[in-house]
C-alpha cells in the first residue's frame, strides 16, 4: 500500500547526495538540485531500462546486479558517441513500497560515485499489479571530440566478448524458461564503458 508520508525520502536524499562532489558539476540543494557545469563540450543523453529482466533481480534481490544492468543499458551506448557520462536522473518502479527501494538507491549511489555520475533527480513509482520491477535511466554525457563513426579500409576492428545474457531479450527468456530460475538471469551486464577507458 502507497504511504503518502513517502518514509524513505530523506534517507533517499541523503544517499543522491553523497554522487553530487564530482569533477564535472557543481550542485547546489533547492526544491530541485540546481545544477552548474564545470565543462563547455557538446552533449547526448540516453535513456533505457532493464525491462523484464526486472522480474528475475526482484526475486532474487540481486539489486546492485540490477543497478550494474541499468548503467550498462545506458554507458555502453554513450560509449559508442565516445560520451563521458556526468548526471543521470532515475525512474524506480516497484510492486511494493519498502526498504529494498533504500537498498537499489544505495546500490546506484555508490557506482555513480565511481564513475563521478551525479543523480540529479528521479521517481519511485509504487505498482502494485507489476511482478518485477524496472531500473530506467536518462544519463547525460559530454564529447570532448565529436566525430563520426565511420569504419574505412585499414581500420583495426576490436571486439569485446559479451559476459553473456545482457538486459535485451528477457522476454523471451521468460518465454522458454517459464518459473525456471538460473543463476545468469541475474548476471549483470558488463559496462564496456568501464573497460574501454581504463
Amino acid at each position: 500500500m502507497y504511504d503518502p508520508t513517502k518514509p524513505y525520502k530523506t534517507v533517499i536524499s541523503d544517499l543522491i547526495k553523497k554522487t553530487w562532489d564530482t569533477p564535472y558539476v557543481s550542485i547546489k540543494e533547492d526544491f530541485y538540485p540546481i545544477i552548474e557545469k564545470k565543462f563547455s563540450y557538446l552533449e547526448v543523453d540516453h535513456t533505457d531500462g532493464i525491462g523484464t529482466k526486472g522480474f528475475y533481480h526482484w526475486q532474487q534481490e540481486t539489486f546492485k546486479e540490477a543497478v550494474l544492468d541499468a548503467l550498462a543499458m545506458n554507458l555502453n551506448d554513450l560509449a559508442l558517441m565516445r560520451a563521458i557520462p556526468y548526471k543521470l536522473q532515475d525512474h524506480i518502479l516497484v510492486p511494493e513500497e519498502d526498504e529494498r527501494v533504500v537498498k537499489i538507491i544505495e546500490a546506484l549511489a555508490e557506482e555513480c560515485k565511481k564513475r563521478n555520475i551525479a543523480i540529479t533527480g528521479g521517481e519511485n513509482s509504487f505498482q502494485e499489479n507489476i511482478d518485477g520491477f524496472d531500473i530506467s535511466l536518462t544519463v547525460s554525457g559530454f564529447v570532448k571530440n565529436p566525430k563520426p563513426n565511420i569504419l574505412k579500409a585499414g581500420d583495426v576492428l576490436i571486439g569485446i566478448e559479451s559476459n553473456g545474457l545482457h538486459s535485451n531479450g528477457f522476454t523471451k527468456v521468460r518465454e522458454v524458461f517459464g518459473n525456471e530460475f538460473r543463476p545468469e538471469f541475474v548476471a549483470p551486464t558488463n559496462i564496456y564503458l568501464d573497460t574501454i577507458s581504463d
